[in-house]
């Protein structure tokens, strides 16, 4: 099997691909897609350089799109077309329990003939939390939507404590309403951890946005 992940740089996605290689090979490339403009990925803003050392540490070949919501589908279908041609027949994506986000991803690689897996899937979102701490991942809050939760979020550690203090205000464990998002810093499929130098938080289409660049190689 020939497979890429679709890497968003967050929790989820680093969780499913931890989940699939314990049955299967590792994913030979992470698609990653951007802002049409380019620099910072879509939903998270994590900038190009930072994912691609990211990708560098799980040994995978970062593939990009570029695209805005209205050219979504068209761009990441292009992008599983690119990797179908290299023998790619399989993608792994970390959706959790969200039906039409399940089907969007197997219609797409179903027209382009591929196999969508989702390791995740229907996975109690806080068993996931409690396996994603307990496995050794690291992850800092990198996103927040504004008027949900505040810019004072930017930076914290994903943890039992951060978790708890979120069910507490009513926020989801995982940010599957779209409260927050996270970067991973470490993890078993890292070969070394990943160093970020902070920036100041930014306000982009309702969500605050903690600028961030990679520290280290």
């Amino acid at each position: 099997m020939s497979s890429f992940c679709s890497w968003s740089g967050g929790k989820d996605s680093a969780l499913a691909v931890w989940r699939f290689i314990q049955e299967n090979e590792k994913p030979e490339f992470a698609l990653t897609m951007f802002n049409p403009e380019g620099g910072f990925s879509k939903s998270h803003h994590i900038p190009e350089t930072v994912i691609e050392a990211q990708a560098a540490r799980m040994g995978t070949l970062p593939v990009w799109g570029y695209a805005g919501w209205g050219d979504y589908e068209e761009e990441f279908r292009k992008c599983l077309r690119l990797m179908r041609d290299r023998g790619v027949t399989d993608g792994v994506f970390g959706d959790i329990d969200i039906e039409e986000h399940r089907q969007w991803v197997e219609k797409v690689c179903r027209a382009e003939g591929m196999t969508a897996h989702l390791p995740l899937w229907k996975v109690p979102r806080m068993e996931l939390v409690k396996e994603f701490l307990a496995s050794g991942f690291e992850a800092l809050v990198i996103a927040v939507k504004d008027g949900v939760l505040g810019p004072e979020y930017l930076g914290r550690q994903f943890s039992d404590r951060l978790v708890d203090e979120f069910t507490r205000m009513g926020v989801d464990a995982c940010g599957e309403k779209g409260e927050f998002h996270t970067i991973v810093t470490n993890c078993p499929i890292f070969d070394t951890a990943l160093k970020l130098d902070p920036g100041r938080p930014e306000l982009h289409d309702g969500y605050w946005f903690l600028a961030v660049n990679n520290g280290g190689i």
